[in-house]
């Protein structure tokens, strides 16, 4: 299946590459063994409310959901 190896790269169809047999990178999803990491919740709640802390948190998850990290 694969078209072109190395050691701990294996290209497979198209946009599809293999790392280590564990990260795959099909297009502008990025999942490992499958299955691609759930979502996180916006911070909320608490005690003290930091609004630029949940707002920097609410930044890195638009991120990494927007790089396929994470669900949406």
């Amino acid at each position: 299946m694969a078209s072109n190896s190395t050691d701990n790269f294996k290209h497979q169809e198209g946009d599809i590459w293999e790392i280590g047999g564990e990260v795959r990178i099909n297009g502008g999803t990025i999942t490992a063994n499958g299955v691609q990491a759930s979502s996180i919740s916006d911070p909320t709640g608490g005690a003290t409310i930091d609004a630029e802390a949940r707002s920097a948190i609410n930044d890195i998850i638009d991120a990494l959901q927007g790089a396929g990290i994470l669900g949406s």
